[in-house]
């Protein structure tokens, strides 16, 4: 039964519209300390799976509640080796939810950076650094990605947290293990950012 839930789930919509709000805890922002310029279009928040057997869904910019950038703001005030002000500029920022092993589907981490370029990225040079990361094609999990400009350094970061679905949950964006492991692939880029623009 619960497989035929989750085929109707994403036979319906692609898992696009399907909040994950089960998240039990606010980030803290020091909004004074943060200045945003988001460069990203409309198009680029939008939630996105290419196809029904695609095992890559691209979460929309209001489909974790509290704001997944929040959680990257307060990962990046928190973990400073000083306390400052953060100047940003957003070119990119990504959620994205990678199951091979949920549809039992066959890929790799380069299907990511395929399906960016496909999303109106400008060059595969631009993202060939996501096939670094060697993602597993055997598991299910999480890749936070983050492009852009803070306090004048170009930085572009990408993050993959493994999680394990529990055989008990009915709905995966609110199992537990599947919200942490967004939770620690945000915290996971946030210093990997820091490591850039601190160096």
């Amino acid at each position: 039964m619960k497989l035929v839930i989750s085929i109707l789930c994403l036979f319906i919509s692609g898992c696009s519209g399907l909040m994950v709000s089960n998240i039990n805890r606010a980030p803290v922002v020091d909004q004074g300390l943060v200045t945003i310029q988001d460069d990203r279009t409309l198009e680029e928040k939008q939630a996105r799976r290419d196809s029904m057997t695609s095992p890559v869904v691209f979460f929309a910019e209001d489909e974790v509640s509290p704001p997944a950038l929040d959680f990257l703001l307060e990962g990046l005030l928190n973990n400073q080796e000083k306390y400052s002000a953060l100047n940003i500029i957003i070119d990119d920022f990504y959620i994205i939810d990678y199951f091979p092993a949920r549809i039992k589907s066959v890929g790799n981490g380069s299907l990511i950076s395929d399906l960016l370029i496909g999303n109106g990225a400008s060059s595969a040079e631009k993202w060939g650094f996501i096939k670094n990361l060697e993602i597993p094609s055997d598991e299910n999990g999480i890749v936070c990605i983050f492009a852009g400009t803070i306090n004048g350094k170009s930085v572009k970061v990408a993050s993959y947290q493994k999680y394990n679905e529990s055989p008990f949950s009915t709905f995966i964006r609110n199992d537990e293990a599947f919200i942490e492991s967004i939770l620690l692939a945000i915290e996971d880029s946030s210093l990997k950012i820091l490591k850039i623009i601190e160096g």
